[in-house]
């Protein structure tokens, strides 16, 4: 495990072990359409948000 020096060393620890504890299956929750919907939306709101800062 090498860090790149940006990513504190738990942070590195943390997404191994999430990795590890993988078992190849796929999960219960079926949430393919609603990431179809937030990216767009969160883009879309950043934007507005940055018409409405000065």
């Amino acid at each position: 495990m090498v860090t790149t020096g940006n990513q504190p060393t738990i942070c590195t620890m943390i997404a191994v072990l999430l990795i590890l504890l993988y078992n190849g299956k796929r999960g219960k929750l079926k949430l393919k359409y609603s990431f179809y919907w937030f990216y767009p939306s969160h883009i879309l709101f950043l934007y507005g948000m940055t018409l409405l800062l000065p």
